[in-house]
């Protein structure tokens, strides 16, 4: 369309110049009039006028055409059918592919990227990919918290199993699936949760502050334990492996301890 109308502007200019004037002059016969005389006309310097503005009319319509033109050659490109099948049609993916990485503690599932740089990301252990939608930092902090919890519940457990109690008198004939219905009786639940409310708040107060960056605070970190890592980094970073692994193994042991015990009243160790 664009050069039609560029050839078109063309033609024009050229027949615009070369207009005979007489032409313009209007010899045209009217039904009120002799044949053969002349109506009014418009003067030479008018025809003349009327000619250069044509001309002019023409040649921009001539420049503005072959500018389109030019530019739509240059933006316009034609989608070959090659490029509309690879869009629709999926190609299978060769196996292995080289670019993926598997977990090494669960080796049929990919490695999550974004555990690299933390401690224990080098095993690559997130079986749901919960770190896929939450951030590491709140991830690992939970973790901790709940593997540390967990860990002294088990040992707790097995300690009242073995005949451990507290010295209030409410407690001396109770076993340890029923300690939380009698602390509740006694009104002790109260104090105890208000401890670990208070707990929980301060926690809560250091985690937005640490995933921030308003203080200097790894995940987890209460501030307490410093003094028992060791100096050397690479030992430190073991340490907090061990830690990691321990709560991981004592959340699944409480959670066996505690479904033992509720289902078939078994007591430490289990059987």
């Amino acid at each position: 369309m664009p050069k039609f109308l560029a050839l078109a502007a063309a033609a024009a200019v050229p027949c615009a110049a070369f207009i005979p004037q007489g032409s313009l002059r209007g010899q045209v016969v009217d039904a009120t009039h002799s044949k053969g005389e002349q109506t009014s006309f418009s003067p030479p310097q008018q025809a003349s006028s009327a000619s250069f503005v044509t001309g002019l009319v023409g040649v921009g319509a001539a420049v503005f055409a072959t500018v389109t033109a030019k530019q739509q050659r240059k933006t316009t490109r034609r989608v070959t059918t090659l490029e509309i099948e690879e869009m629709f049609v999926k190609k299978p993916t060769e196996w292995p592919d080289p670019d993926k990485k598997m977990s090494a503690s669960v080796p049929f599932l990919l490695h999550p990227k974004q555990l690299d740089g933390w401690v224990g990301g080098e095993k690559g252990f997130d079986p749901l990919g919960t770190t896929d939608a939450i951030p590491v930092y709140i991830m690992r902090e939970a973790e901790l918290k709940h593997g540390r919890v967990c860990m002294l519940a088990t040992l707790g457990w097995i300690a009242t199993d073995l005949g451990a109690r507290f010295p209030a008198p409410v407690f001396q004939n109770v076993d340890t699936l029923g300690a939380h219905d009698a602390a509740v009786a006694s009104g002790y639940m109260t104090q105890l949760l208000g401890i670990v409310g208070t707990i929980e708040v301060y926690g809560l107060w250091l985690l937005f502050k640490g995933w921030h960056g308003d203080i200097k605070r790894d995940a987890g970190d209460f501030f307490l334990g410093k003094n028992f890592l060791p100096k050397d980094p690479k030992q430190e970073n073991e340490m907090r492996l061990k830690e990691l692994e321990n709560g991981r193994l004592a959340m699944l042991a409480f959670s066996g301890i505690v479904t033992q015990a509720a289902e078939f009243g078994t007591k430490w160790p289990f059987f």
